[in-house]
């Protein structure tokens, strides 16, 4: 999956001018593509060190973005765990053929999981029936992730999916599983 060429994708140039940022008439700074590159870098470290709202601040100055508004809503409900949200900016990302279903298989477990843990059995029985089984993926694993409805409460859930929960770093594992 490359997902993590997309953190690129949508983001503005500013131009090329000798490689010194200069501000035109109407106070636009121009900044040759090393600059735009430079600052690109210097987000995605501020984002590494978990200083996001500095990340923030730098692509709003800069007016550079690391990633376009589908990737962003596509971060953001992973994140979130708002599954309808990412299931239809999933179709949008550029992301190949054989690649996307592994990426859907991969957020739809992620979904099923969340469902069975917060107790809504019908949602996860739905995702298990309707959009795992169908993906005639990875049999075994769906035989797996069916024998977790047996699990009596959340904590034996997590310990036998191997699987820390909605609350805790599933979702950003599983963020860096589709960027690997």
């Amino acid at each position: 999956m490359k997902l993590g060429s997309l953190e690129a994708a949508g983001g503005s140039v500013n131009g090329q001018n000798g490689g010194m940022a200069k501000s035109t008439s109407n106070g636009v700074v121009r900044r040759s593509e090393t600059q735009d590159e430079l600052v690109r870098l210097m987000v995605q470290s501020l984002q590494g060190m978990g200083l996001r709202e500095s990340a923030d601040a730098l692509q709003s100055e800069s007016g550079l973005s690391l990633e376009s508004p589908v990737v962003s809503a596509f971060r953001e409900g992973v994140l979130s765990g708002d599954w309808d949200k990412v299931m239809r900016a999933l179709p949008s990302l550029d992301i190949n053929s054989r690649d996307i279903q592994i990426v859907r298989f991969m957020l739809l477990e992620q979904r099923y999981l969340e469902a069975l843990e917060a107790g809504t059995m019908a949602v996860a029985l739905e995702v298990l029936r309707q959009d795992l089984s169908p993906m005639e993926m990875n049999t075994k694993r769906i035989h797996q992730l069916a024998s977790f409805m047996m699990c009596a409460d959340a904590a034996t859930l997590r310990s036998r999916a191997g699987w820390d929960g909605a609350q805790g770093i599933s979702r950003t594992e599983l963020l860096q599983k589709l960027q690997s």
